[in-house]
């Protein structure tokens, strides 16, 4: 995901901040952090990590206008009712110049065609939602963001939840399946890298399982310093 540059006093908010890793790079890096977590559990051990982290959804936290100079969502979009409001409510909690990164699954790459009902991330009822880039960038422009980015992750985990799907279907191979749909939830170092040139060519030919999304609000600050590798 990306990386927010140092800075000194701006505050972010990051929507499903979990037990608060990302926080906690964010305010190593200066960053005055707060997080929305709707697990009791995650949000606890987020809070106990000295972070400001409020148990609940958006919807549930009162924040005034322009609170915020930046806004995460990583994977998080395709799990929220009402997407387009949420959008609208970012836009409000942003500064000018302000900026919303968030990523989702790539509905429209080529993994979605071939594995069809298998593909992993339909995942119904936890996805509600889907977004391909042209979807994605038309609702971010029709919701009052600028310059809008779209980056394909050079990311293949996607892919071992469907091979295992598909391979439960087999009886004889029903187990592995399901090893090989545990391994997104903790992918090794060693399989990444030996996978590395094959999702660099897919994020090349823009059709990587995730997207990453960068969108800007009316100024043309950003707080952007560079991208994974």
């Amino acid at each position: 995901m990306p990386r927010l540059s140092e800075s000194s006093g701006h505050r972010v908010l990051e929507l499903g901040c979990s037990t608060g890793a990302y926080l906690g790079k964010l305010a190593a890096a200066g960053w005055q952090v707060v997080g929305i977590e709707p697990s009791v559990v995650a949000s606890q051990k987020a809070r106990d990590s000295g972070f400001e982290v409020h148990t609940g959804v958006l919807d549930d936290i009162g924040f005034p206008p322009h609170s915020f100079d930046a806004i995460c969502a990583w994977m998080v979009l395709e799990h929220i009712i009402d997407p387009v409001k949420t959008l609208r409510v970012f836009n409000k909690l942003l500064r000018p110049g302000g900026q919303l990164l968030i990523s989702v699954p790539n509905a429209g790459c080529w993994e979605s065609k071939v594995f069809r009902k298998y593909w992993y991330v339909w995942e119904p009822p936890r996805h509600l939602h889907y977004f391909d880039p042209k979807r994605m960038k038309k609702l971010l422009l029709d919701n009052g963001y600028t310059d809008v980015q779209i980056i394909h992750q050079r990311n293949v985990l996607n892919l071992f939840g469907s091979l295992g799907i598909v391979l439960k279907r087999f009886r004889l191979t029903e187990n592995l399946g399901q090893r090989i749909m545990r391994y997104p939830d903790s992918p090794r170092f060693i399989v990444q890298l030996i996978l590395a040139p094959v999702a660099q060519t897919l994020a090349f030919l823009r059709q990587g399982g995730r997207l990453t999304i960068i969108a800007n609000t009316s100024s043309n600050q950003t707080f952007i310093r560079d991208l994974p590798k």
